[in-house]
């Protein structure tokens, strides 16, 4: 769905999306568009899609404004109000009121329903569409450069990915607060972002790795447990970059074995040498056999797997191949 040029304002936007960051960039815009900053109290209004009223809502849009240019009202969450008013709706728009503009929000909308149709020749219709995974890292670098005109290279960008999860909003939030830390500088480095954004989850991470290494399963287990108490929303974020310090650990350790020089495993990793330093100095890799990583790496991958869908319980899981690991190093 493209955004439909308007000379005046439509008198309906629908913004499909699932991401309520995506979602909230669309729709801001549009307000600041409709509305004056001192017009908002009294001309706009936010509906709860579940708890939504159409006769409620038309009645209030073909109300004429008071202290405000137009009446805005505003469905969020609005796929079960569409589904429970399409005639209305479709009745609506095919007169629609002059002073009111009906703005939802649905997480899909169907191009070849008569209701998109008739928005499509009276309003407008975005879609946020859907930033996959691998997409994320040059979402930063975009992102960085359009709203500070900051820099950050791939590597930078992926470790930012690490540290921060894969919400679009919580990246952002994350560039925001570097972007003033880096104030100065003309870059955001590797170096800012494992200061400020991943230093406490990185060395946490080191931690629960290094009482692995030692065998000290009750040490490892504890730890683990105090980044899932911090991060109590973000426990596949946590599970995500432990597996992703493992793996690097693995592609060091055979780049080691290849006997490369250590430039030349920071082109192969994409690390700086000053990242490489820091992660051999923490990650003990002369204690990991490959089949230790190699396992380990496994298992994180099945249990997030199976945790994200419904067979498993997350922070047991883990907890599980770790004391297995701190066991095997124990027999040693």
């Amino acid at each position: 769905m493209a955004k439909q040029k308007q000379t005046k304002p439509a008198p309906i936007y629908v913004i499909a999306g699932k991401d309520s960051f995506l979602v909230s960039r669309q729709l801001e815009p549009i307000i600041d568009s409709l509305l004056e900053p001192d017009e908002k109290e009294m001309g706009y209004l936010v509906v709860e899609g579940a708890k939504a009223d159409a006769a409620e809502i038309l009645d209030e849009l073909r109300t004429l404004p008071f202290l405000s240019s137009r009446r805005v009202v505003y469905v969020r969450q609005a796929d079960s109000f569409v589904s429970d008013n399409r005639p209305v709706l479709e009745n609506y728009l095919d007169s629609p009121a002059k002073s009111g503009v009906l703005i939802m929000h649905v997480e899909t909308w169907r191009k070849n329903t008569k209701l998109a149709k008739k928005v499509d020749q009276c309003g407008v219709a975005i879609d946020t569409g859907e930033i996959k995974p691998w997409e994320l890292a040059d979402f930063a670098l975009r992102y960085a450069q359009s709203e500070h005109g900051k820099t950050l290279t791939k590597r930078s960008a992926e470790l930012l990915v690490e540290f921060t999860g894969d919400e679009p909003g919580r990246i952002c939030s994350e560039i925001d607060k570097l972007a003033v830390y880096a104030i100065n500088d003309k870059n955001i480095t590797e170096e800012h972002i494992s200061t400020l954004t991943g230093n406490n989850r990185e060395y946490d991470i080191f931690k629960v790795i290094d009482a692995m290494a030692t065998a000290n399963t009750s040490q490892a287990v504890a730890r683990l447990r105090n980044m899932f108490t911090a991060s109590p929303d973000a426990a596949f974020t946590v599970v995500a970059a432990l597996a992703s310090h493992f793996r690097r650990m693995f592609r060091v350790k055979n780049l080691q074995q290849q006997r490369l020089s250590q430039q030349q495993i920071c082109t192969k990793m994409g690390m700086s040498s000053w990242w490489l330093n820091k992660f051999l100095r923490q990650a003990n890799l002369q204690k990991w056999q490959f089949s230790d990583l190699a396992g380990i790496i496994k298992a994180l991958a099945r249990t997030d797997y199976e945790a994200k869908t419904g067979q498993t319980d997350l922070t047991a899981a883990v907890e599980q191949i770790i004391v297995k690991a701190c066991l095997r190093m124990k027999r040693r």
